[in-house]
């Protein structure tokens, strides 16, 4: 009983602060934060499979090649990625690949990811665990011997979950 109290005392003081996540979207007057939606965040990329990115470094182009479900949802997602040598277009087995899901305007990760590569360049993504709605960066560390003894670049893909 008590603790049904305490949350409804918590939830009507967060209610008239018009604070929390999940509040208006709008920022306090005085603030000057703005809030952004997914169909206003410009950092994000639309979703859409095949969509691509180059390193960091400009060694590797990541591609999307699909998301079960497609597109990303709020929660468990499987990626399958397809790493090319940005050089030759061509798809890159072998690589030592590291995926971390990361929400930057929160500070925070999220599950580990499992890597396991298929064929053609292509690796499977599971799972890519994206938990609460906003911009979520799936940051990738690529190392690999194939483009140059050791290389190791990063690639970010920028993606907004409803």
């Amino acid at each position: 009983m008590i603790r049904l109290v305490a949350s409804a005392s918590l939830m009507a003081v967060l209610a008239l602060a018009g604070g929390g996540c999940g509040s208006s979207g709008e920022a306090p007057a005085d603030s000057g934060a703005v809030f952004k939606t997914c169909a206003t965040d410009d950092r994000a990329m639309p979703y859409r499979a095949g969509m691509s990115v180059s390193s960091d470094g400009g060694t590797f182009t990541v591609k999307l090649v699909g998301s079960d479900p497609g597109p990303p949802v709020k929660g468990r997602n499987i990626w399958t990625v397809e790493i090319d040598a940005s050089a030759t277009g061509l798809p890159l087995d072998g690589l030592d690949l590291s995926v971390t899901p990361w929400m930057p305007d929160h500070m925070h990760g999220s599950t580990p990811v499992v890597v396991t590569p298929t064929a053609a360049g292509n690796y499977d993504l599971e799972p890519v665990y994206l938990y609460m709605s906003g911009l979520w960066e799936v940051r990738m560390t690529i190392v690999g011997t194939m483009v140059g003894a050791g290389t190791t670049d990063t690639a970010t893909l920028p993606i907004c979950i409803q």
